[in-house]
Formats: structure tokens, sequence, C-alpha cells
């Protein structure tokens, strides 16, 4: 994110931005006035997480602002809120897959998982959303969960790390009966 001025749409405790260029592509972000904090997440166009933090604070504003690098936003206060839709219908019915957060109000929120998930609006099936850009950054940030064993292994093959990472992940999601979305 540059440091001009981005629209923002504000509709109760959220907050949309417009898409901005980020890393090549466009990303928008979604501030959250949650039980206990912000939560400040980060998205691709498509949907897909590209990260997520939590701030103790009662200001999204200024988180947003803070997070992003702006140098100045503009808040454009509305009655809809766009959720975030992810690029791929639903794998069993095509139905449209929805930010399983977008569904609940956000002063509701008091658990924020790490892993997004997504709902299908028509057969009310769930999919996680991990990209390996987002599993880096979990990594990266969060190295004191990891053993120094596990540490050296990402030391000499973050590639192969990651692979790892992912397999465990799938298996806790398949055993919960919840789908991968690609």
């Amino acid at each position: 994110m540059s440091s001009e001025s981005l629209l923002v749409y504000k509709t109760g405790g959220r907050y949309r931005t417009t898409p901005y260029k980020s890393d090549g592509g466009h990303c928008f972000c979604v501030a959250e006035d949650t039980m206990n904090g912000v939560l400040l997440t980060e998205f691709e166009e498509g949907g897909a997480i590209v990260n997520q933090t939590y701030k103790m604070s009662k200001d999204p504003e200024s988180s947003l602002k803070e997070y992003l690098g702006a140098k100045d936003i503009s808040i454009e206060n509305t009655d809809t809120y766009n959720k975030v839709i992810y690029k791929s219908a639903c794998q069993d019915c095509s139905g449209i897959l929805v930010r399983e957060l977008d569904l609940k109000e956000p002063r509701a929120i008091s658990k924020v998982p790490v892993v997004p998930i997504f709902a299908c609006t028509k057969c009310g099936k769930r999919f996680y959303s991990m990209t390996d850009r987002y599993l880096r950054k979990l990594v990266s940030e969060n190295e004191s969960l990891f053993e120094g064993e596990e540490l050296e292994e990402k030391k000499k093959d973050i590639d192969a790390f990651i692979n790892t990472l992912n397999e465990y992940i799938v298996r806790v999601f398949a055993s919960k009966k919840i789908g991968r979305l690609r």
C-alpha cells in the first residue's frame, strides 16, 4: 500500500477499503471493531487471505490507517456491507462462498480463527482458506511456537517445511470435515 489517500466504506463496525496495489496485485482490507479489539484482515481481490492481525485497540480507523501505512483515508458511511466472497464456487453445489465472520455482527466476534473459514450460502458446507503466502507470514511471525528441530528444518528448506505444515493442516481440517479452497 502506498501512502496515498484510500477510500474506505464503513457499515456499522466494519470498514472495507477499495482495492489497492500490493505485491504486484490488488488487495483490499477489512477492519472490524470486535468485542476485544480491532481485527484487520487483508485479502487478494479473489478473497484469498494475505494477512490477518489483531490490535488491542478500540479505534478501527487509526488501526487501519497504521496497518496500511496510508497517509490519509476517506471514510464513507454506507448501509450495505459487501461481504468477502471467495473467487470460486462451492465444490458441492456451486453456491457462493462467503467469509464466515461476515455472517456475525463485529461486536459479537470474540474468537478469531487463525485460518479463515468460508461458508456456502446455499448448502452451508464450510471451507478453509490457507495460501502459502499467508502460511509463510504466520510462520515467520510466530517462530516461538516451533521447537528447535522444526526451526532447523525451516532454515534448511523453507519450501519443504511449508509443505509439511500444509499436510498437517489438511489432516486437521479433514477430520472436521472442512474442505480446502484452492
